[in-house]
C-alpha cells in the first residue's frame, strides 16, 4: 500500500517510474528528488549546480520530468512484458542495492538535465535547448527523449550524441504534455493551449489525428484497453489490429486530405490562368481600338474640311 509523501515546497513537475514504485518531483527553488512510494520516504536528491564565477548558485526551476526506461537485456525485455518486477529489480533500491534510475528534467531556463541517480546527485548532461522554457517532455526509449517547450517546438533528443532535431510541426502555442504510446512507441500524443489533442507519428513525423477539445490543456495520457478474464488469447492481438487499423485509417485520411488539397490547388491554378488569359485578351482588345480611333478622327477632320471648302 503506498505512503503519502511528505509537505513539498512548490512542487510544479513530477513524474513516475515505469515500475509505479518511484516519483521523482521538482520545482521553483526545489531541486529534483526521487521518493518511494511504499515507505513514503525520500531515496534520492539532487545536488545544485555548481557555483559561477562570482561564486552564485542559480536556485533551480523544474518545469518538467521524464524517467527513461530501464535498458534491459533481450532475455530481460523478454520477461517485463507484461510485469512490473522485473522494472523494479532493474531499478534496484532493495536489499541494499544502489538505485539505478535514469531521468530527465527541463527547466524555465531552457535547460535539459539528465540524471542518473547510480553515478551521482549531479547532472550528468547539460543541454540549453530553445530559447523558452522546457514544459513537457516523455521518453519511449532509452535512448532518445521527446521534449517540448513554450513555443510550441517538439523535438527529439538523442541522448548518445546530445543532438536535438526530428522536430514535429502543428502546434499553435506552449505544449503542456506528452504521452508516448506503451504498446507503440512511434504515437506520440500532445496537448497545449491552443486546445488541440494529436497524435504524431514519430517516423514520418506526420499528424495522424486531432481534436478541438474547446479549453486550454494541461495534460494527457493513453488509456489502457481492459482486456475481459474470460476472453480469449486473441483478445491482445485483435487490440493491436485495431490499433494498426486506426492508424492506417488516419494515414488513408490524411492522403485523401492531400489528394483533395492538390486538386483543389490545380483547380485554383487553372481558374488564375484562365482570368490571367482573358485580362490579357481584354487588354489586346482595348490596344486594338485604342489604335483604330485616330483613323475614324482622321476621316471625320477630312470631310468637315470639304464641308467648310464648299
Amino acid at each position: 500500500m503506498y505512503r503519502p509523501l511528505q509537505p513539498l515546497h512548490c512542487p510544479h513537475a513530477q513524474a513516475v517510474d515505469h515500475s509505479g514504485r518511484y516519483v521523482a518531483v521538482g520545482g521553483d527553488g526545489c531541486n529534483v528528488s526521487v521518493w518511494d512510494l511504499l515507505s513514503g520516504t525520500a531515496v534520492w536528491k539532487a545536488k545544485g549546480n555548481k557555483p559561477n564565477m562570482v561564486g552564485l548558485v542559480d536556485l533551480p526551476h523544474i518545469t518538467a520530468l521524464a524517467f527513461l526506461p530501464p535498458d534491459l537485456k533481450p532475455d530481460q525485455a523478454a520477461a517485463a512484458r507484461g510485469s512490473a518486477s522485473v522494472s523494479e529489480a532493474a531499478a534496484g533500491g532493495d536489499d541494499g542495492k544502489a538505485l539505478a534510475l535514469t531521468l530527465i528534467a527541463g527547466t524555465a531556463k531552457h535547460k535539459l538535465w539528465l540524471y542518473k541517480t547510480a553515478v551521482g546527485r549531479r547532472p550528468q548532461l547539460d543541454i540549453a535547448w530553445g530559447k523558452a522554457r522546457v514544459t513537457a517532455l516523455s521518453a519511449a526509449s532509452p535512448g532518445r527523449v521527446w521534449a517540448a517547450n513554450g513555443t510550441g517546438t517538439m523535438e527529439a533528443l538523442d541522448v548518445a550524441t546530445q543532438a536535438t532535431g526530428h522536430g514535429l510541426r502543428g502546434a499553435g502555442g506552449s505544449v503542456r504534455a506528452l504521452a508516448a504510446h506503451p504498446a507503440h512507441p512511434t504515437l506520440l500524443a500532445s496537448a497545449g493551449l491552443d486546445r488541440f489533442v494529436r497524435v504524431h507519428d514519430t517516423v514520418s513525423r506526420r499528424c495522424l489525428a486531432k481534436v478541438y477539445l474547446k479549453q486550454q490543456l494541461t495534460s494527457v495520457a493513453f488509456v489502457p484497453v481492459p482486456v475481459l478474464p474470460d476472453a480469449d488469447q486473441g483478445a491482445s492481438g485483435d487490440v493491436e489490429g485495431a490499433v494498426e487499423g486506426a492508424v492506417a485509417e488516419a494515414n488513408a485520411s490524411c492522403e485523401a486530405e492531400a489528394l483533395a488539397a492538390g486538386g483543389l490547388e490545380k483547380a485554383c491554378e487553372e481558374g488564375r490562368r484562365e482570368r490571367a488569359s482573358g485580362k490579357r485578351s481584354k487588354s489586346r482588345h482595348a490596344k486594338d481600338g485604342e489604335a483604330e480611333l485616330p483613323t475614324k478622327k482622321a476621316k471625320k477632320t477630312k470631310t468637315s474640311r470639304k464641308q467648310h471648302a464648299s
